[in-house]
């Protein structure tokens, strides 16, 4: 699989087989560190105009400006089919109780792939994620039927710090970490609780941008180190380059 940009198009990225060159759907890029809403939004389920709210200070207003200059760069999103994009991004929003949040959508992607190596689809415990209303769509088994795991989708797209290796007897598993503890996940399954990051402390919430800001720039540096290399292997092999992100 490759992704090739679409100079062409404004919906976004193609998705094609090396192989045959077959297009499938075009995706779009969906933030994963919060969004930095105008004043006039202010609403305490944002995080970063609830922390600016706290501090309301020069020191506060320089760590959200570093804070979005960090996030808003190639490892600071998810990339979903264009046809389910808008509908997922709105799931993922302070509305529900993903809130934004890697972690929980990381969960979520799990636990489709838990999903689809089930036998028995009605003793799936995670049919009220935001996700699963979308599995049975084309677009979603086709996207996701591009990984072999969930560890593979993880490996692919470079989430590595974002989770924990919990691998044993030679069977490969990771847990997301939890962005409020940096510690994984105990079990699969942290519940639906709504309103969670609107009642932490503020000395949480500080840690938890943190986090996430850390996260993000290792992503971003290694999926830039990645490019970098594979654009000096075509220059040294005098090739044209691409506009591919893995292979």
């Amino acid at each position: 699989m490759l992704f090739k940009a679409n100079g062409l198009s404004k919906k976004g990225i193609m998705v094609y087989r090396k192989k045959d060159k077959k297009e499938y759907f075009t995706i779009q890029s969906d933030q994963l560190g919060f969004s930095a809403v105008p004043w006039i939004y202010f609403s305490t389920k944002y995080p970063l105009s609830r922390y600016f709210e706290m501090q309301k200070n020069k020191e506060a207003a320089k760590f959200l400006t570093d804070y979005v200059l960090a996030t808003r760069t190639l490892g600071g999103s998810f990339l979903w089919p264009e046809s389910w994009h808008k509908d997922y991004n709105k799931d993922r929003g302070i509305k529900n109780y993903l809130e934004d949040r890697v972690d929980l959508t990381l969960l979520e992607i799990k636990h489709y792939f838990e999903y689809r190596e089930l036998d028995d689809k009605k003793n799936f415990k995670f049919s009220k994620d935001r996700l699963f209303v979308h599995y049975k769509k084309t677009d979603a088994q086709t996207w996701f039927g591009f990984f072999d795991s969930f560890e593979d989708y993880v490996d692919f797209f470079m989430f590595n710090d974002f989770v924990e290796d919990i691998s044993t007897n030679g069977k490969k598993e990771y847990m997301p970490i939890n962005i409020l503890t940096g510690k994984r996940f105990k079990t699969d399954y942290p519940g639906y609780e709504m309103d969670t990051l609107k009642d932490i402390k503020e000395y949480k919430l500080k840690a938890m941008l943190d986090l996430v800001m850390d996260k993000v720039a290792k992503r971003t540096k290694k999926m830039e180190d990645l490019i970098n290399e594979y654009k000096q292997t075509n220059d040294t092999k005098g090739e044209i380059n691409e506009n591919i992100l893995h292979e």
